[in-house]
């Protein structure tokens, strides 16, 4: 099973894009249409290709890949159209394609590596293809969300997802010929608006008193929205409503224990969460983000009369709402837990630095860390997906380590590989603050 974290609200949220109005004589493609072979992508920057007809690349699987300047998640998937193609020997063109109408900012952008000031990670790569300034092939697949992916082989659609779809192993299977069932948002449904109550009401049907309409309601995922947040007030009816749209649950708990106490962290790593829950799928994302989201995100809402409440208030009163709704008791509390102990057993000459560029690699075979200190070690181990993991050398000054192991779950050979340095890691009890959900009625598994 892949381990991923429990991401912030506004990092889980696609980037929404307003889908461009649709041009005389352009139709929408969707799944199974053949994409008109004439038509002409006009700027390409970072590529062989200055410009380019759909049907240059009718021998490849081509893959559209839709992303925007502001979009974290878009640019962290960037990289792809570099390093997954050189898989499959010039079958596979990964194109991404922007809005953004500056070609030479583009262009710089791509060469600078400068996706991390977005929340992005392009990996030192400088050498990523994108289109330009589109408008065409925005009108052919209309979307309101980014990322977004289509997929075409032999001229025809046969896939629209979203970019996590985007790997080798999927490559491999529509080539194949597969992939045909896989979830995707509808590109036509009209973004929701947030302004909008979730629970329409008519007030012609409450003919006593029209404007007593307090409740709290959690309902499920929508669709062509993204994740937010938010709060506004009524003047007219002194009436505050407070949402949280398409967050999964702990999220949902998370942002606002936070509000009630801003030292408690917004988001936490799946080891720091104690579930007691008969179906753990509600809660921990394990396979692909669209199906998940659709799956377990919920949507909450509360119209009350508006009473000055504190920040903190307003954290406690949603936290006993979703308590409430969702059969549920969220809550910080102290247990002991399983924990990894980063330890010494040598001396200080086999871990000091040579000095130089700090700088990592953690997934390639041989895992390096060049002058760099040694709690980055222990989050590295503790981030992908094993139990809390601390740092208890002692050592004050920075390292060099070459660790091979193939698997950042396998403990003992990661163990193997400290052992020549005189490190290892050690199983320890601690008694933890952890993030506690239990369901109502929950009896043990």
């Amino acid at each position: 099973m892949k381990i991923l974290k429990f991401t912030l609200l506004a990092a889980m949220t696609l980037c929404v894009m307003a889908a461009s109005a649709q041009k005389k004589g352009i139709k929408p493609l969707k799944i199974g249409d053949y994409v008109p072979g004439n038509i002409k992508i006009d700027t390409i920057v970072n590529d062989k290709y200055t410009s380019a007809h759909l049907s240059d690349f009718k021998d490849k699987l081509l893959i559209l890949d839709f992303w925007y300047i502001g979009c974290g998640s878009c640019i962290a998937a960037l990289p792809k159209a570099v390093t997954l193609p050189q898989q499959f020997g010039g079958r596979v063109k990964i194109l991404p394609v922007t809005h953004w109408d500056n070609s030479k900012a583009v262009d710089e952008f791509m060469k600078t590596a400068g996706g991390k000031q977005w929340g992005g990670d392009l990996h030192g790569l400088t050498n990523i293809p994108s289109v330009a300034g589109d408008k065409i092939l925005t009108e052919l697949f209309p979307h309101y969300m980014c990322p977004y992916e289509i997929w075409i082989l032999k001229g025809k659609v046969v896939a629209i997802t979203a970019a996590d779809y985007v790997t080798s192993h999927n490559i491999q299977v529509v080539l194949d010929g597969g992939g045909k069932d896989w979830e995707v948002e509808d590109a036509y449904i009209h973004p929701f608006d947030p302004k909008r109550t979730l629970l329409q009401i008519n007030p012609s049907r409450f003919e006593a008193n029209p404007d007593l309409r307090h409740y709290a309601a959690v309902f499920g995922y929508i669709a062509n929205t993204g994740a937010r947040m938010g709060s506004y007030y009524d003047p007219l009816k002194h009436l505050r409503r407070t949402y949280i749209i398409n967050a999964p649950i702990i999220n949902a708990y998370l942002l606002n224990w936070h509000k009630i106490n801003d030292t408690l962290p917004m988001l936490l790593q799946p080891n720091r969460v104690i579930l007691e829950v008969k179906d753990k799928s509600r809660y921990i994302k394990t396979g692909y983000q669209t199906e998940y989201d659709h799956k377990a995100s919920i949507c909450y809402e509360s119209v009350i009369p508006d009473s000055a409440m504190t920040k903190k208030e307003q954290g406690e009163m949603i936290i006993r709402d979703l308590d409430n709704l969702l059969g549920l008791h969220a809550r910080y509390e102290k247990r002991m837990v399983k924990c990894l102990a980063l330890v010494r057993t040598g001396t200080d000459e086999k871990l000091k630095t040579a000095g130089g560029k700090s700088e990592y690699n953690w997934d390639s075979p041989v895992k390096t860390f060049k002058n760099v200190t040694l709690s980055i070690v222990a989050f590295q181990v503790e981030n992908r997906g094993n139990p809390p993991t601390f740092d208890e050398t002692g050592y004050k000054g920075n390292i060099d380590l070459d660790l091979r192991f193939d698997s950042w779950t396998d403990i003992e050979a990661i163990r193997k590989a400290l052992q020549p340095y005189g490190l290892d890691l050690k199983v320890e009890e601690k008694e933890l603050t952890m993030f506690v959900i239990t369901e109502t009625g929950y009896k043990g598994n």
